[in-house]
């Protein structure tokens, strides 16, 4: 509810939806896929599911289908088929140009180290309480290769399950900053 909720304020604000806020629409949407995959298989790679969620979202930025799904024929995902969350504005090209590159077949970037990623933290923090800054590490990994673009996903991840837990809020920030 709260992603929803900061995609609605944010759309109310600016008359649509930035970057940041529909690439962990589409994270989100990623995880999803997981739990479900961890339902009926007993297992799922959530960092997977996130990179395929991503993936789809780099289509709603105009790279082209097969350039960013290249094992799906064709757009696949509520989301992905959701006209208004189409745009070629570029708010912050990084984390476009970092998953372009990992599309295409290269690595990441070891000196990627932007704040772009960091919102995936909050994502992280839905699949796992007991690792989430961990998780929210590996999902920043995704497109940032450098600590100091990792790091802060995982206190926001952290964070966001700790109090979700319970954690007054200056717990949980003290005890997501230590990790």
């Amino acid at each position: 509810h709260m992603l929803l909720g900061a995609a609605a304020a944010e759309f109310a604000v600016l008359g649509r939806l930035g970057e940041r806020t529909t690439s962990v629409l589409f994270a989100l949407e990623g995880l999803l896929r997981a739990h479900t995959e961890l339902r009926v298989h007993g297992a799922a790679d959530p960092a997977r599911s996130v990179l395929g969620g991503l993936q789809r979202w780099m289509h709603t930025r105009g790279v082209p289908w097969q350039d960013c799904c290249p094992d799906s024929e064709a757009p696949d995902g509520w989301l992905v088929q959701r006209g208004e969350l189409h745009s070629t504005a570029l708010d912050e090209p990084a984390l476009l140009t970092a998953l372009t590159r990992v599309a295409a077949g290269g690595k990441v970037s070891p000196h990627a180290s932007g704040a772009t990623a960091v919102p995936l933290g909050a994502v992280a923090a839905l699949w796992s309480s007991a690792d989430a800054f961990g998780t929210a590490l590996d999902f920043a990994a995704l497109s940032h290769g450098h600590p100091d673009g990792n790091r802060p996903a995982g206190v926001l991840g952290a964070a966001i399950s700790l109090l979700l837990h319970g954690a007054a809020l200056p717990e949980a920030l003290r005890r997501a900053v230590s990790q």
